[in-house]
């Protein structure tokens, strides 16, 4: 069955891991500092540290498989929100305001930073034109949507799936299952584009064809471990229509 439906990944696929750190510690000091008070670049500094802290400890949790992607979510803000407040010495909010203002901050950032690669708001209205598109992605909606709206192609794309919707985590058993049955597609007539080659061969597991992005630091390419191999996002386009002939 022809690919009829792309689902995209966010890092490393549409935004640029290497430029989007330094976008984060230049934007997301204007929330806290509204918030809170305080200096701007002092938060943003502060944040981009603690952010990587509570990150590394949240993998090394337990509760795994049994806790639905939003609760990890409010966790994850409620923590971080405090320790920012806590290095500050500002009485942090209530578990329900931490988590508004790590969202807020999650869409103030995603909708100013310019982080995509180069050509990938191209690519996407190329693909958009022949294609239907959605993402597959370990972000929540609500940033992947910020996201979009700043790089002017949310129109293009109909779900924005992060773990929330499906409620699996991106990595965890049935992800790739639960995202096609979402979007209403055939595995067979689905291609996820992804930077990582673990999910990838989760999605190929699930019976979807798979176009590979590496990474500047990825290993060697075994060769027909996955559909297509692309530079860039900017290449999809391309590639699609060579997977057509």
């Amino acid at each position: 069955m022809p690919v009829r439906v792309v689902f995209l990944d966010v890092d490393g696929v549409i935004v640029d891991p290497a430029r989007s750190g330094a976008e984060w510690a230049r934007l997301v000091g204007d929330v806290f500092a509204a918030e809170f008070g305080g200096d701007p670049a002092a938060w943003g500094r502060a944040n981009v540290e603690l952010f990587a802290e509570v990150w590394r400890e949240f993998q090394t949790l337990p509760a795994g498989d049994r806790e639905h992607p939003a609760e990890a979510s409010r966790r994850f803000d409620g923590v971080l929100v405090r320790r920012l407040c806590e290095r500050f010495g500002v009485a942090p909010p209530d578990e329900a305001r931490c988590h508004e203002v790590g969202r807020r901050k999650d869409v103030y950032v995603a909708e100013r930073m310019d982080a995509s690669f180069p050509g990938a708001a191209e690519a996407i209205r190329a693909l958009a034109g022949r294609h239907e598109l959605h993402t597959a992605s370990g972000n929540p909606p609500y940033r992947i949507d910020a996201l979009l709206r700043g790089m002017g192609v949310r129109g293009a794309f109909g779900l924005t799936v992060g773990p929330e919707l499906p409620g699996v985590a991106k990595y965890r058993p049935g992800f790739y299952e639960a995202v096609f049955a979402l979007a209403k597609v055939p595995p067979e007539a689905a291609l996820v584009v992804d930077d990582d080659p673990g999910a990838l061969a989760d999605a190929a597991a699930a019976g979807a064809a798979t176009v590979y992005v590496p990474r500047p630091d990825a290993a060697a390419v075994r060769a027909g471990a996955f559909t297509g191999v692309i530079a860039s996002i900017a290449e999809l386009p391309g590639q699609l229509e060579r997977m057509r002939r």
